[in-house]
């Protein structure tokens, strides 16, 4: 359909087809919203909720207290709570599969320490 718009930036050939115009249709708008809730409700966090959730692990790892990151993030406690169980659980899981996986990494000494 667009063969003969190879080198057409997204702007130009959303100018050539109106959608710009489209975009600020009331029933776009809505519609937008509504995906956007129907995404929050079943799970898909929008990008800006998803970056702040996958910046905790790491302020973690900096050593900062949950509540600094609930006020740097702007984030319900229980929120910053769920995402720094959530990085445990899957530090404790790989520590685990390190464990069963590849005891050739502990010294005897650690793994008698382990057991």
């Amino acid at each position: 359909m667009f063969t003969n718009y190879p080198k057409k930036v997204a702007f130009e050939i959303e100018a050539m087809l109106g959608l710009s115009e489209l975009k600020q249709t009331k029933i776009y708008q809505e519609a937008k919203q509504e995906g956007l809730a129907e995404g929050e409700q079943i799970g898909e966090p929008r990008g800006e909720l998803k970056a702040q959730l996958e910046a905790i692990p790491r302020m973690i790892e900096f050593g900062l207290s949950l509540e600094q990151i609930v006020q740097l993030q702007d984030l319900p406690l229980e929120v910053v709570q769920q995402a720094a169980q959530s990085f445990h659980e899957q530090n404790v899981a790989a520590f685990i599969e390190l464990l069963n996986n590849q005891r050739s990494l502990f010294s005897s000494q650690d793994l008698a320490d382990k057991a």
